[in-house]
């Protein structure tokens, strides 16, 4: 008994591990051309300095504002290294900074 290789699309047998029903198919896969799909290239955008600008601007002064925020609420009055809580609401402002306006 002599097992033969067929192809799993047409279940003929293969000739030189080809299919010659499905041979052009089968060669394109085989070799790697596709011509059928075609590539769009991406379109990149040119970088924008003045929006560069204001971002690492604007990213340090909300840090910074954030950072100030944080220590009036870690160190009460004396974290106030900025002068903040005059500026803010006091509804925002903690317990410890209502106390010493108190006082």
């Amino acid at each position: 008994m002599t097992l033969v290789a067929v192809c799993p699309r047409c279940c003929t047998p293969l000739v030189d591990s080809m299919c010659p029903q499905c041979e052009p198919e089968t060669e394109h896969f085989a070799y790697g051309h596709f011509d059928a799909v075609r590539t769009v290239q991406k379109r990149g955008r040119k970088p924008n300095f003045f929006r560069l600008l204001v971002g690492v601007v604007g990213g340090g002064l909300l840090g910074i504002f954030i950072g100030a925020y944080a220590l009036l609420w870690l160190r009460g009055a004396e974290g106030d290294i900025l002068g903040i809580a005059r500026w803010l609401p006091e509804s925002i402002l903690p317990p410890a900074i209502h106390a010493a306006d108190r006082n």
